[in-house]
C-alpha cells in the first residue's frame, strides 16, 4: 500500500478493530492456563510435557498448535471487515486522495491520532538556530539545454509506447530508468556514456564551484548528490581548483568516515568541503561545524533531503543554517519539485511521509514531467 491515506486508515480501523474485540485467551493444551479444561484466568502456556524429548516432533507439533492458536478468529474477522470497508467502499482513499475532502481528512486525524507519537525537532531542541531552505535556480547552456530535450523526446516516446503496449504498472522502470537518465543530464553530461555525450557543459558544477572559491571560503560547507559518480566529478572539480575536501561514499569504510568527520568537526580544521552520498550520509553523522548546505540533485523522497540537511542542523549548532536545493529550470527536476509539493500535501495533513513517489505516479503526472 503505497496511498498515505489507505495507510493510516488500515492503522486505524484495525486499531479500533482491536479495541472492540472480545478478550480472548489463547487455547493451549488442555489442563493448562485458558484451555476448554483449565484456569480461565491463568493466560501463562502449561509447562512442557517432561516426558516428552525437546527436539521430538510431538514437540515442535505442539509448538506449532500453541502458535497458530494465538489468533483470535473475532479479531481476525474483525479485521478483514475494516479492510473490506476501505477497498471496496474507498471511504478515505478517494475522498482524500482525488477529492481532497477536509471533514475526510479531520476525520482520519481523529481516528489515527492516538496511535500516532509525534515529536518536532523544534519541540525538542527549541534553542536550535534558525534553518533556511531555498531552491538555486541553474539555467542551462544552449548546448547543455540542447542535448537535454533531445534525449527527453526519445525518452518520452518511448516510456509511452511502454505504457499503450503494457501498461503503466509494468511500465515503471522503464519510467524510473527515463527520468534518472534526464537527472544525470541536469547534472552533468558527463554522467552519461562518452557516446551520448553532445556536450560537456554543467552549469550545477559551474555554479557550486563559483560559490566555494568565491562565496563561501570561510564557511564549512556540506554537498549531497545521489550519484557517487557526481561526487568523483565534483571531487575532480575541487581538486584542479585547489579546493581541499573530504569526500565520502557507501563505499568508504567506517572506520576512514569517522576519521574524516572528527577532523572536519576539529575547531581550525582548515578543509571546508565535505562531499557526501545522499543515501550514505544522509542519517548517523554528526556535522555541526558546517553551516551551508548543497543539495545537488532532488530526491524523490523529500524526508532524505531533510535528513541529510539535519547532519548540520541539529544539537551542537550554534550557526544559522543555510540549505540549498540546486534545480535546473525548465527541465524535469523542476517538474519533481512541483509535483512533490502537490502530493506532499495530503501526507503533511495525515502525519505521514510519502516514500512511494514513483510508485504513485498516475499518467497524467508522467505526462506533465515529459512535457
Amino acid at each position: 500500500m503505497t496511498n498515505p491515506a489507505i495507510r493510516l486508515a488500515t492503522l486505524a480501523i484495525f486499531s479500533v478493530a482491536l479495541a472492540a474485540t472480545p478478550p480472548s485467551v489463547p487455547a493451549f493444551a488442555a489442563g493448562g492456563g485458558g484451555g476448554p479444561g483449565g484456569d480461565p484466568t491463568q493466560t501463562t502456556p502449561p509447562p512442557p510435557d517432561r516426558q516428552t524429548p525437546p527436539g521430538s516432533r510431538t514437540t515442535q507439533k505442539k509448538k506449532k498448535d500453541k502458535q497458530s492458536s494465538v489468533v483470535d478468529p473475532a479479531f481476525a474477522q474483525g479485521y478483514r471487515t475494516a479492510y473490506a470497508t476501505i477497498y471496496d467502499r474507498n471511504e478515505y482513499a478517494d475522498a482524500i486522495d482525488r477529492d481532497h475532502n477536509p471533514e475526510k481528512i479531520k476525520a482520519l486525524q481523529k481516528l489515527t491520532a492516538p496511535f500516532v507519537l509525534r515529536r518536532t525537532k523544534a519541540q525538542v531542541a527549541a534553542d536550535l538556530p534558525s534553518k533556511t531552505e531555498m531552491v538555486m535556480w541553474c539555467s542551462m547552456s544552449a548546448e547543455q539545454k540542447f542535448m537535454y530535450e533531445e534525449i527527453k523526446s526519445s525518452i518520452r516516446n518511448s516510456v509511452f509506447l511502454n505504457i499503450r503496449e503494457e501498461g503503466l504498472n509494468k511500465s515503471k522502470l522503464a519510467l524510473l530508468q527515463g527520468m534518472l537518465k534526464l537527472r544525470q543530464v541536469c547534472n552533468s553530461p558527463l554522467l552519461l556514456p562518452d557516446h551520448e555525450q553532445t556536450c560537456q557543459a554543467s552549469v550545477k558544477t559551474d555554479l557550486l564551484m563559483n560559490e566555494l572559491s568565491n562565496n563561501l571560503q570561510d564557511h564549512k560547507v556540506l554537498v549531497f548528490s545521489q550519484f557517487t559518480s557526481m561526487l568523483d566529478l565534483l571531487a575532480a572539480e575541487c581538486a584542479a581548483q585547489g579546493i581541499a575536501f573530504y569526500h565520502f561514499d557507501g563505499q568508504t569504510p567506517p572506520l576512514k568516515r569517522a576519521e574524516m568527520v572528527a577532523q572536519f568537526q576539529e575547531p581550525g580544521n582548515t578543509t571546508n568541503v565535505f562531499l557526501i552520498s545522499l543515501k550514505a550520509g544522509n542519517a548517523g553523522l554528526n556535522l555541526t561545524a558546517a553551516d551551508y548546505v548543497f543539495l545537488f540533485d532532488p530526491w524523490w523522497n523529500t524526508a532524505v533531503q531533510q535528513q541529510a540537511i539535519d547532519r548540520t542542523h541539529r544539537i551542537g549548532q550554534t550557526k544559522n543554517v543555510f540549505a540549498y536545493k540546486m534545480i535546473c529550470k525548465d527541465t524535469i527536476e523542476e517538474k519533481i519539485i512541483l509535483l512533490q509539493q502537490r502530493k506532499k500535501q495530503l501526507a503533511e495533513n495525515l502525519v505521514s511521509e510519502d516514500e512511494g513517489f514513483v510508485k504513485s505516479l498516475t499518467e497524467e503526472d508522467i505526462e506533465y514531467l515529459f512535457s
